[in-house]
C-alpha cells in the first residue's frame, strides 16, 4: 500500500468521523432518547428538556415529583410514587404501577386512560440569587400496556414555565455567584385533597345552561343542544384538563382521557311555555378533586440555609367520569334537568358577551357555538370550580378553609378538551321564539382567565346563556 493511498485511506477515516460526530452532536437529544428507550424498554422514561425557539436543549439538573390517583373500594386515592433529583430523566418501572392500573380496570374496564401528575424543575445561579423553573406535566398511561410489560419514552419540554426566586443566605459574604445549573431541589409534598361531591361518588358537572330571567313561561318556547362531535378519518380524543392555578392558568396535561371514532353524543332540552320553566341544564356525571402541595427548596451545597418552604401549589382535576359506548368509543354521558342546584343567576359572572335578540318581529331566532379543528387542533369548554363549590354547598357538603382562602383569590377551572388531527367538531346551539310583546337579549357567559396550551393562550367561552328581556 502506497504511502499515497494510506493518507488518502485516514484522510476519509477523519471525514467519516467528522461526519459521524456532527451527526450526533446535531441529534444528541435524538440519540439520547433513543437511548433511554432501549435501555430501559419495559419503563415509563421521561426525558426534560428546556424549551426555545428551534432549539431543545436536554437538562441535566431536574427535579421530579410524580403522583398517581385510582379508585378504591374506599374512595379516590391520590399519592406519590416518585421522587428523583439532579437528573435529566426518570424511569418509573411498571411494577410500580400495576397495582394502579388494576383499580382502575376493576371500576372502568378500560373505558378510561388515567394520567400520572408531575412536577418537575430545575435550578440555575443568576448573580446573588437562586432561579426555580416549574413545570407540570402529566403522562398518560394504558392499563393494557401497563399489564402487558409494553413501556414508552416521552419528552416533557419546560415551556413558559412557573418561575421563583430564591435567595440564597450566607451572611458571611457578597460575592456575586456566576450563572450556573444550581446545587438544590424542589420538591413537591401533598398537604390535602378536596373531592366533589365525595372521594366514593360522581356529581353533577354543568357544561351548558340557559336562564330565563323571565318567570311567566307562556312568553317564550325554547331548546338548548349540546353535541360533542366526531372525526371523519382518525378519531378524537376528549381529554378533561389538569389546571394548574396561576395567571395565566396552564393546562399542563390532562387527567383522564376518553377516545371516540365517529362517535356523536348529544342532549337536547325544552325551555319556556311546553315545559313551565325559564331554567335548563346540560350535564355529566364525574368527580373532581382539588390537590393542594407544599413546596420546598433543599440547597445540596454549602453555605447554605435549611430546607425552605416556598409556598403552595394547587391542582384542579377531574379523577372520575361516567361515560357511554359504542363499539370501542367512549364520551362522557349527557343528561338534562330544568332543576338549578343553586339559584339561576348564581351560573353566571359578569363576563358576558351580547350574541343576538329576538323580539315579536323576527319572532325566532337561534346561535350555534362550533369549534372546529382540521389540524392538531384544541376545542374546550370549561367549568368554573367556584360553581361547582357552591353546588357542594346546596349539597351540605362541608368547604374546608384552606379552599375558600384560594377561591378568594383565583377561580381556576376544569376543562374539557378535545384534541384531533382530522376533522371534529362540537357545539352547543340555543333557540328561541318570542310569544310576547317583548325583546329578549342573549348573552354567552366567557371566561375572564385564559388557558395556556404549549405557551399559547386561549380564552375560552362557557355554553352558559343568560337572557334578559325589557318591557
Amino acid at each position: 500500500m502506497s504511502r499515497r493511498t494510506k493518507i488518502v485511506m485516514v484522510s476519509a477515516l477523519i471525514l467519516i468521523i467528522i461526519i459521524i460526530l456532527t451527526i450526533i452532536i446535531n441529534n444528541y437529544n435524538t440519540f439520547y432518547m433513543l437511548y433511554v428507550k432501549y435501555t430501559n424498554p419495559k419503563d415509563i422514561n421521561v426525558v426534560f428538556f428546556k424549551y426555545s425557539p428551534n432549539k431543545l436543549t436536554l437538562l441535566q439538573n431536574v427535579s421530579v415529583s410524580i403522583f398517581a390517583f385510582y379508585p378504591t373500594a374506599n374512595g379516590t386515592v391520590i399519592r406519590r410514587i416518585l421522587v428523583a433529583n439532579d437528573t435529566s430523566y426518570v424511569k418509573i418501572p411498571l411494577s410500580s404501577l400495576t397495582t394502579i392500573v388494576k383499580h382502575w380496570i376493576k371500576h372502568y374496564g378500560y373505558n378510561i386512560s388515567p394520567s400520572l401528575l408531575g412536577f418537575a424543575s430545575y435550578t440555575i445561579n443568576e448573580q446573588n440569587e437562586t432561579i426555580a423553573y416549574i413545570q407540570p406535566f402529566t403522562i398518560t398511561i394504558s392499563q393494557y400496556n401497563i399489564t402487558h410489560g409494553i413501556g414508552k419514552t416521552v419528552a416533557k419540554l419546560f415551556i413558559k414555565p412557573r418561575k421563583i426566586i430564591i435567595k440564597r443566605k450566607d451572611p458571611t459574604t457578597t460575592t456575586t455567584v456566576p450563572q450556573e445549573q444550581a446545587k438544590g431541589n424542589l420538591i413537591f409534598y401533598l398537604n390535602k385533597v378536596w373531592f366533589y361531591p365525595s372521594n366514593r361518588s360522581l356529581g353533577i358537572i354543568p357544561l351548558s345552561i340557559t336562564y330565563v330571567t323571565d318567570t311567566n313561561y307562556k312568553d317564550y318556547v325554547g331548546s338548548l343542544l349540546l353535541k360533542e362531535g366526531y372525526s371523519q378519518a382518525s378519531g378524537i380524543q376528549f381529554k378533561f384538563g389538569v389546571l394548574v392555578l396561576g395567571y395565566p392558568v396552564t393546562i399542563s396535561g390532562f387527567s383522564i382521557t376518553t377516545s371516540a371514532s365517529n362517535l356523536v353524543i348529544c342532549e337536547k332540552g325544552n325551555y319556556g311555555k311546553s315545559t313551565n320553566t325559564n331554567f335548563l341544564e346540560i350535564y355529566t356525571m364525574g368527580q373532581i378533586a382539588v390537590a393542594n402541595y407544599s413546596v420546598y427548596f433543599y440547597c445540596l451545597s454549602t453555605p447554605c440555609a435549611p430546607p425552605q418552604f416556598y409556598g403552595y401549589y394547587d391542582e384542579a382535576f377531574l379523577t372520575g367520569l361516567e361515560v357511554v359506548s359504542s363499539g370501542s368509543s367512549y364520551l362522557p354521558a349527557l343528561y338534562n334537568t330544568t332543576i338549578p342546584n343553586v339559584p339561576p343567576s348564581e351560573y353566571f359572572s359578569k363576563n358576558l358577551t351580547f350574541l343576538f335578540s329576538v323580539n315579536p318581529t323576527t319572532l325566532t331566532n337561534s346561535y350555534t357555538s362550533v369549534s372546529i379543528y382540521t389540524s392538531n387542533g384544541y376545542g374546550t369548554y370549561s367549568v368554573p370550580i367556584g360553581l361547582i363549590i357552591k353546588i357542594a354547598e346546596s349539597l351540605s357538603e362541608s368547604i374546608p378553609s384552606w379552599l375558600s382562602s384560594l377561591l378568594a383569590v383565583v377561580s381556576p377551572y376544569v376543562g374539557i378538551v378535545a384534541f384531533t388531527n382530522s376533522y371534529s367538531y362540537f357545539a352547543s346551539t340555543i333557540s328561541i321564539t318570542d310569544l310576547s310583546s317583548y325583546t329578549y337579549y342573549i348573552y354567552l357567559m366567557n371566561a375572564s382567565v385564559p388557558y395556556c396550551i404549549s405557551g399559547e393562550k386561549y380564552y375560552i367561552p362557557f355554553y352558559y346563556y343568560y337572557i334578559n328581556y325589557t318591557l
